[in-house]
């Protein structure tokens, strides 16, 4: 705002928005080469498929099994 009264006053044109900063519309965005967390698999019922991550406590006690 302030800017633009300035200009105004001054007689030059206000600035303009810069070309970088206009975002890109989503249809032109390059897609990428690899995807670094793909969405996992669903169900037939509608939820996520995912290997189950051992806790901390479960993986100890694998640990202790094994020795």
């Amino acid at each position: 705002a302030v800017a633009t009264r300035l200009a105004a006053t001054l007689g030059t044109a206000a600035p303009r928005a810069q070309e970088w900063l206009v975002l890109t519309p989503r249809d032109r965005m390059p897609t990428p080469n690899h995807v670094a967390f793909p969405k996992p698999p669903k169900a037939p019922d509608g939820s996520l498929m995912y290997e189950r991550v051992l806790s901390r406590a479960e993986q100890e006690a694998r640990r202790n099994e094994a020795a």
